[in-house]
């Protein structure tokens, strides 16, 4: 870390850490009422690999992301008599909304936020003169940042910091339970690996200081200490993902008490469209009748994130070859590989071009036009050997004609080209596993003919 990074380290550091001082030396004045939220859901404001787990990771700098979550819970906070078993609902129906977003200043440091929104809130406690339906409520605004310590992409295991502030937004914390009544503080420590490619671990340990109050049983509620464990699987690529966590929070003076230790297991999964659209589904249930664990749970939703998109490093790159990317015109040679630069990449199981391989192939039109003595250039299309022997062969030559139309679109003579699709009839390596498949799912451009 240079200096001049660390300086901006420390002062936002110490200016976090000033206005959350600031927020709580304001709490006798404002003289507010404790309350507690039975909501439970909290997903992450950052572009984490879980819902509500976060990961080490930070983006680059100026990198954003945002989004909005929504989930149903049903009964998430109950009586229940000295077994354990529900005598009343206080709570019967919670449907609530999350809009969160971050944005990296600089590398390493993340700054967001949190607002909660409940749509639907069904609250039947008579005896506290609290009944309640269908209102349209805020929740405490939630302000997050992460300081990564240890990069995992370095290290194989990621460390990193997360101090996090709440407001007492709730326009009705105390009549709906939808807020903490008063300003909150605390800090959570991640550590996560990735034992492969397609796996991700996480493990988030926090704590939480608060204002002390009572729920309606008499029990005592105050600093909490937060739990949660992530397991991402990415099934395809940077495309389909497994997510499967565990949240826990149990209040310290109450250490694990069924009644004060709420516990939720979840598993859904994420579709990633064109590398930086996410889109969320998934459910979970209660495994404790600790307040804000419900009998079930369902949630969605869709995030946008500006993000590196990772290349796949290819063998056999020889230097010799043409790199369109760094090449100045010069001669081109019968026989040569234009395409050796970057990979193109598709649609899962389509021939839909992405965008991110669009400035390659504007490069690689450009650089053709100005190659005027290049007579035929034979564009072939490849693929794995998943699937069946004649699906391959059309699409891989679906994705070599979709190659073709691109370039022509771009001002390239249609006559220069010729598409062939060979399926998986040509592997670059053996298909022995799903890195190598990747390497085999390609479209190469060769010139065949000079004037």
């Amino acid at each position: 870390m240079n200096f001049v990074r660390s300086s901006r380290f420390k002062k936002m550091t110490m200016g976090l850490f000033g206005l959350s001082a600031m927020f709580w030396a304001s709490q006798p004045v404002k003289a507010l009422t404790p309350s507690f939220s039975a909501n439970f859901f909290k997903p992450t404001v950052d572009d984490s690999e879980y819902f509500t787990v976060y990961s080490s990771t930070t983006p680059k700098k100026r990198y954003y992301n945002f989004g909005f979550w929504l989930d149903y819970a049903q009964h998430p906070y109950e009586v229940g008599d000295l077994q354990f078993n529900r005598t009343q609902g206080l709570i019967n129906n919670l449907l609530s909304g999350n809009f969160a977003g971050s944005y990296t200043p600089v590398n390493g440091v993340t700054i967001g936020g949190r607002l909660p929104v409940y749509f639907l809130s069904t609250v039947r406690a008579p005896l506290l003169n609290r009944l309640s339906e269908n209102n349209i409520d805020l929740g405490d605004l939630e302000i997050d940042a992460k300081f990564r310590l240890v990069n995992r992409d370095k290290h194989k295991v990621g460390l990193s910091l997360a101090p996090f502030l709440t407001v007492p937004s709730a326009t009705r914390a105390v009549e709906n339970f939808s807020g903490n009544g008063n300003f909150t503080g605390g800090m959570r420590a991640i550590v996560d690996v990735q034992p492969n490619k397609r796996v991700t671990l996480a493990l988030n340990v926090g704590y939480e200081a608060r204002e002390a109050t009572t729920d309606i049983s008499n029990v005592k509620i105050d600093d909490h200490l937060l739990l949660g464990l992530g397991v991402g699987v990415d099934v395809v690529p940077r495309k389909w993902k497994i997510i499967g966590e565990v949240q826990a929070e149990t209040v310290v003076s109450d250490f694990f008490n069924r009644h004060t230790t709420p516990v939720e297991a979840r598993l859904g999964f994420r579709y990633t469209y064109h590398d930086r659209l996410d889109f969320n589904l998934g459910g979970g249930m209660g495994l404790t009748n600790g307040i804000a664990s419900p009998e079930f749970r369902v949630l969605a939703g869709v995030t946008y994130a500006k993000r590196s998109i990772p290349s796949v490093d290819l063998p056999g790159r020889s230097i010799g070859n043409v790199d369109i990317l760094g090449r100045t015109p010069g001669e081109v040679y019968v026989g040569e590989e234009l395409t050796l630069a970057d990979k193109i990449y598709f649609e899962y199981n389509q021939d839909t071009i992405r965008d991110i391989s669009r400035p390659t192939l504007d490069k690689l039109a450009t650089f053709i036009k100005e190659h005027t003595e290049i007579k035929t250039l034979r564009v072939e299309g490849h693929t794995c050997d998943l699937g069946g022997d004649g699906y391959n062969v059309r699409l891989s030559d679906k994705r070599a004609r979709a190659v073709v139309t691109y370039l022509v679109e771009q001002g390239v003579d249609q006559s220069v080209f010729r598409s062939v699709g060979y399926g998986e009839s040509k592997p670059k390596v053996e298909n022995t596993d799903e890195e190598h498949r990747e390497q085999n799912r390609r479209v190469q451009i060769f010139v065949e003919e000079k004037k």
